[in-house]
């Protein structure tokens, strides 16, 4: 098994408590079906009669993605394709968006949602407000509109656009790099 591809290791909740097995090594990018039959294989059960059994004692490459002991499979899938895809910036969303959305938000990187939300990975979330100011050509249009006169008296406070832009996005920081996604649901950009 490739230990950068997203991996859980499970055991019986038997075999748990009582600390008879390390578990076994299963790779959490298959279908949830497959994860399930893998699991009743090593439990040696009926797939139908190992939702309650199971116990996931650890996981592996979901980049800093905490994956609960009892997850369901739908869930451990999607999130652990989504990081094979994607990569780091996958993770940063589910970071982001774990404790503001439903569950059948995660893990789903063919949604609009997240396509929409994803705003880039910047060394900071300052560098990320910069480039939006230049993207909508803010220097450019306040020097060509305003008389020299008024560019000698104008101030603008940088730091407090970054700080009220920042109310608008959640940032995630893994390694060195800042992950910036918007909040909103209606309009991502």
């Amino acid at each position: 098994m490739n230990y950068n591809t997203p991996r859980i290791r499970v055991c019986t909740f038997d075999e748990y408590i009582e600390g008879t097995s390390l578990g076994h090594w299963i790779d959490a990018t298959q279908e949830p079906d497959i994860i399930r039959e893998q699991v009743a294989k090593i439990a040696g059960r009926d797939a139908a009669d190992v939702e309650l059994e199971w116990v996931i004692r650890e996981h592996g490459a979901f980049r800093g993605v905490e994956i609960e002991w009892h997850a369901d499979w739908d869930t451990v899938s999607r999130i652990a394709k989504g990081i094979a895809e994607y990569g780091d910036t996958f993770a940063a969303y589910v970071l982001a968006f774990r404790g503001h959305f439903p569950e059948q938000h995660f893990g789903q990187p063919e949604a609009e949602l997240w396509e929409d939300r994803t705003r880039g990975r910047w060394l900071s979330f300052e560098e990320f407000a910069m480039s939006e100011l230049d993207a909508h050509e803010f220097p450019e249009w306040i020097n060509s509109n305003l008389s020299d006169l008024m560019l000698k008296h104008l101030r603008f406070d940088f730091l407090g656009y970054a700080e009220d832009f920042r109310k608008q996005h959640s940032v995630v920081q893994l390694d060195d790099w800042h992950y910036v996604f918007n909040m909103s649901i209606d309009k991502a950009h």
